[in-house]
């Protein structure tokens, strides 16, 4: 509120995630909206990596801004700070990170993961600390962000419980309500005419604004929710479609390339796989579909002039962050959490990396734990599987992350048929006791 009153220029600095673009996509907005002269500064993933950084200083320079705020980082960046404040530059830190015990001498670090945090619910995503800023500086007239911080709490995959639960289902709610013109031009470019859920956004519309991160700077993505021309959202909707498909294709060369590899070193109790033909905004999704196939913790690596840039992710019973620990000898930085990590090792220690991932495998889970189970919610009967128990499952959306569908068991079916439809599903009938449902999987 000061800045607005001195007229300050303002610089927000984000992420290239979903999370740091609808974060970005807020405070922006919120600024304006107060008056504020706001620009944004996002890293990009290949040159700069995670976090803030010295480059959003100069940019804050160049744009003769008195005031930083971060949004989805910055709670680390002790360094970074004091090079801001060197400059004249106060910074703002908005960010749901774990910070370190000491924490950056900013003009103020809001983080409900402060030790000293009073506030109620600690697991919220960046877009909602920085919805969370926005109602403190605009109260009711913040409602009309909330679409934009249900979209970031379901891209960052943070547990869909308490408020974070709260935010989706009243973003989501306005999203359906209201005439969004970026929302209209994704729709479009998508070809999805009816309502948005909680699945909608995480398979279909999530995906495509994630893909032009992991290629170029996501500007255009922050541009698409600003904007309030739908030309430019058809346009700008229009080519994240295309960058998207660029990513599913060249995911795709990856896997198969993961693949053959895999035949090659065998399946341990790790899988670590590395190439110099990867690209390094791409492996972390590779690796989560093979932790789905093989259920085993990955590491893959892109190499780059003898640097292996990698992306874990893992299983349950694995901690990421914990094994790393193990390791981190070998390694030249680390960061991340129990089921995904990033890594930079240099590539003349991926074989001692296997080995000693494989060892710590050995040494902390038993056999039984690389074996998936499934866990279900309820088992039924198909008579009992009708039009209502779908309308009481449906009450129970938003659902995601820690607030999955149930999963509901049947026994001793018979298969009437079975075709293979689409994209590789199977359509199945299915008879108990003379009841016949259609299914598909």
């Amino acid at each position: 509120k000061e800045a607005a009153l001195k007229k300050e220029k303002v610089l927000v600095f984000g992420d290239y995630d979903i999370d740091g673009i609808t974060s970005t996509a807020i405070m922006l907005l919120t600024l304006k909206s107060m008056g504020i002269n706001a620009y944004y500064y996002l890293p990009d993933r290949i040159t700069e990596g995670y976090g803030f950084s010295v480059h959003g200083i100069k940019e804050a320079i160049k744009r003769r801004a008195s005031l930083i705020i971060t949004v989805d980082c910055g709670s680390s960046a002790l360094k970074e700070i004091e090079e801001a404040s060197s400059h004249g530059i106060d910074v703002i830190i908005t960010d749901h990170h774990l910070p370190p015990e000491t924490l950056p001498e900013a003009l103020a670090v809001i983080n409900p993961h402060r030790a000293d945090s009073i506030y109620p619910f600690r697991e919220l995503s960046g877009a909602g600390v920085a919805f969370k800023l926005s109602q403190a500086l605009l109260g009711e007239k913040a409602e009309e962000l909330i679409w934009l911080a249900s979209i970031g709490t379901i891209g960052d995959l943070v547990p869909l419980l308490g408020e974070n639960r709260t935010i989706t289902y009243l973003g989501l709610k306005r999203i359906n309500s209201t005439h969004s013109i970026p929302i209209s031009a994704l729709k479009e470019s998508i070809g999805i005419y009816g309502d948005i859920d909680s699945s909608t956004l995480s398979y279909k519309i999530i995906p495509k604004l994630n893909a032009i991160g992991r290629f170029i700077r996501a500007d255009k993505a922050v541009e698409l929710f600003i904007t309030h021309d739908i030309n430019k959202a058809r346009s700008i909707a229009q080519e994240l479609g295309e960058i998207n498909k660029k990513r599913r294709d060249l995911g795709e060369a990856i896997y198969y390339s993961a693949l053959k590899k895999l035949e090659q070193y065998g399946i341990d109790g790790v899988i670590v796989l590395s190439c110099d033909t990867w690209h390094p905004g791409i492996i972390g999704i590779v690796a989560s579909r093979l932790v789905e196939e093989f259920y085993r913790p990955t590491f893959l690596f892109a190499i780059d002039n003898g640097v292996a840039r990698g992306s874990a992710r893992s299983i349950p019973s694995f901690h990421l962050c914990e094994a790393l620990n193990k390791c981190k000898d070998m390694l030249l930085s680390y960061g991340g959490h129990s089921q995904a990590a990033g890594i930079h090792i240099p590539s003349e220690k991926i074989e001692c990396f296997r080995e000693k991932m494989n060892n710590i495998i050995k040494e902390s889970l038993r056999s039984e734990d690389l074996i998936p189970k499934i866990q279900l919610d309820i088992t039924s009967t198909l008579d009992e599987l009708n039009k209502n128990i779908a309308k009481e499952i449906m009450r129970l959306e938003p659902f995601g992350q820690s607030n999955h569908p149930p999963l509901i068991g049947a026994k001793n079916l018979e298969i009437m048929y079975a075709s293979v439809v689409g994209s590789g599903h199977l359509k199945m009938g299915l008879r108990q006791n003379g009841v016949i449902l259609d299914s598909i999987g």
